[in-house]
């Protein structure tokens, strides 16, 4: 068998055949030890790395879920909270409803009707006592704020308008002065007083305690059309017209 050494001559041994050994070469030795530390490092690490890259991939998996199950959880929670507050503002307007049915500044017309007999003084006599209405319609003070509000933030979508009526009503009273052979100056005369006790004579009803002004619960302003003479069955009369106007009432 034939034997060729490549190594350089050297590092060639006087052994037969060219044959070298670890124990004569101390060099190759080290070369061999420092691979063999730096494979087991490398193979260390590697495996560490592994080992936590797993690791993280799994923490990450986890948090993603439960991120999910929260924002599932926020977003149930917002559903309800959403529907607590429609429920809430429903009861709210139920009960402002309720407390409307007799509110202070509600007028209460057969009130007023009892109370005019005792107004309207001899020489006077209605004819017409007529009540009319509008409702309008104004948006609440809380509607105006929550959409204020979101108008700054323009989060989700805009609240809706609340609306609530608004009463404006009106008393018309028409009808005539008569004076026995009286003249014009004299049915003015019973006119004037006849307003003056509509806007400052107390009036104690008997089934009410204490006396109250007509006037409660009235604008102030008062509407008087021009008065005008005229005939009735052979008689001189003057013929009168006022609007008295209520103050508006708003159920909430």
């Amino acid at each position: 068998m034939i034997k060729i050494n490549l190594l350089p001559e050297e590092m060639s041994s006087g052994k037969a055949g060219g044959e070298a050994s670890f124990s004569e070469n101390p060099g190759s030795l080290l070369v061999a030890v420092v691979l063999l530390v730096m494979f087991a490092a490398n193979a260390a690490v590697g495996g560490y790395l592994l080992v936590t890259k797993s690791s993280s991939q799994a923490r990450l998996e986890s948090a993603k879920a439960e991120s999910e199950r929260i924002k599932a959880s926020l977003s149930e929670t917002e559903g309800l909270y959403r529907t607590e507050q429609a429920d809430l503002r429903r009861m709210e307007r139920l009960i402002s409803v309720a407390r409307s049915l007799a509110p202070a500044e509600r007028l209460m017309w057969a009130r007023k009707l009892n109370m005019l007999p005792l107004l309207v003084p001899e020489g006077v006599y209605l004819e017409l006592i007529e009540v009319t209405q509008n409702v309008n319609e104004r948006e609440t003070e809380e509607s105006i704020r929550r959409r204020n509000e979101w108008m700054r933030n323009k989060r989700g979508q805009s609240p809706p308008v609340e609306r609530v009526p608004v009463y404006n009503q009106t008393l018309r009273l028409q009808g005539i002065a008569y004076v026995p052979d009286g003249t014009d100056t004299q049915r003015l005369s019973q006119l004037l007083e006849f307003f003056r006790a509509l806007a400052e004579k107390q009036v104690q009803l008997p089934f009410e305690n204490e006396p109250t002004h007509f006037m409660k619960n009235f604008r102030t302003n008062v509407n008087l059309f021009p008065m005008t003479q005229k005939r009735v069955a052979g008689r001189d009369v003057t013929e009168f017209r006022v609007d008295l106007q209520a103050r508006p009432l708003t159920i909430q």
